[in-house]
């Protein structure tokens, strides 16, 4: 078997030097952002079936990325646009949002919609997932009411912990009945000192109590973004240091309150975010929605509600599994793990079944 591996900024750019090199009969054996999230490595071979056109369809490719579905069109390029945006239409995604994945899939030259989901998605969408490194700027986590700020400070503690790094643990929710005393509770089991922030310039005493620590993380109370004074006073926080702040937005939404919500916390900073509840949200459209509106990275998805579990990173591929997961299966050769996703490809597949599960059981009673 002849493999290599192909690094370039995006998918798209990836298959398109894959192509180039190895022609159409190339498949992908994986696909993955590197460590930093800056580019993706995605490696290929000439052994098994081709990622790219069937024989019937392989005619140039135009050179612009529009796609219209006409009749002139290869069957394969229409079938694929059509299947895209049936599924996202079905997830609640915005009109625009729908017109150009299902466009950018069409062009994307893969021949199955899973395949050119995640071309689409990579195209359109940044994936950048939080620094995890010494001399990173501390993590704000901010977010509206019930989005799980608390629980996915937890989260990232245990992953840096399980990681063999050193954590500072920061809190501003100072108001909120039993917020202190449940983060000192995830910090026990970590033996993690927890420090409390009651100002901002409490907070900057605090990032400078924690300084040299590999990960800092700081949670903070719930924002709503509709209301000018949440989000100053969330301001004033965010200025007391060199803060990153980080989204935490909950599937499940509305799309256009979603993306609302989205733009008001990157009006204050943030560049990333992480999506959470996806073991009770059906549909995913507004966490597109929020992405395009804002253009906030996709930074990881929560899909359990235990700390153990962590956090899932979150790529094209995977995206385009969350959305469309029956079409994944079927352009798989081993549906319950395949390295294109990722690792934690296994964890986002046990997820799905259990939520799927869950979801039958519920409906049947």
């Amino acid at each position: 078997m002849t493999q290599k591996t192909f690094t370039a900024a995006t998918t798209a750019e990836a298959m398109s030097m894959i192509r180039n090199e190895m022609g159409d009969d190339a498949a992908i054996v994986s696909i993955k952002r590197t460590g930093d999230g800056a580019a993706v490595d995605v490696v290929a071979t000439l052994e098994g079936a081709s990622l790219f056109d069937t024989p019937a369809s392989r005619a140039p490719r135009a050179a612009s990325p529009e796609f219209e579905p006409d009749q002139d069109a290869g069957p394969a390029r229409v079938d694929i646009y059509e299947t895209v945006c049936q599924v996202l239409e079905r997830h609640g995604a915005p009109g625009p949002v729908i017109e150009r994945l299902g466009h950018a899939a069409a062009a994307s030259g893969a021949s199955n919609p899973w395949a050119a989901l995640s071309v689409a998605l990579d195209t359109e969408f940044i994936f950048s997932p939080v620094p995890s490194i010494r001399d990173a700027r501390p993590v704000m986590l901010v977010g509206p009411p019930g989005a799980g700020k608390t629980l996915i400070t937890a989260k990232l503690a245990a992953q840096a912990v399980m990681a063999g790094q050193t954590i500072g643990v920061i809190t501003t929710d100072v108001k909120r009945a039993g917020a202190i005393e449940q983060l000192s509770a995830y910090m026990r089991v970590l033996k993690i000192d927890l420090e409390v922030a009651r100002t901002p310039g409490e907070l900057a005493e605090a990032i400078a109590r924690v300084d040299g620590r590999d990960v800092v993380y700081i949670d903070t109370a719930a924002a709503n973004p509709f209301v000018d004074g949440d989000m100053a006073n969330l301001s004033r926080f965010i200025s007391a240091s060199d803060i990153d702040p980080l989204a935490i937005l909950p599937a499940g939404g509305n799309a256009l309150d979603t993306a609302d919500m989205a733009q008001a916390f990157a009006d204050i900073g943030a560049k990333r975010m992480i999506a959470t509840r996806l073991d009770v949200a059906r549909r995913l459209g507004c966490l597109l929605a929020a992405a395009d509106h804002s253009r906030l990275a996709f930074a990881g998805v929560s899909i359990t509600s235990r700390v153990a579990k962590g956090l899932s990173d979150i790529t094209a591929a995977t995206l385009a599994r969350l959305i469309m997961p029956q079409e994944a299966d079927k352009a798989m050769d081993t549906p319950t793990h395949n390295p294109a996703l990722g690792d934690n490809t296994e964890n986002l597949h046990d997820a799905l079944l259990r939520r799927d599960t869950t979801h039958r059981q519920a409906r049947a009673s």
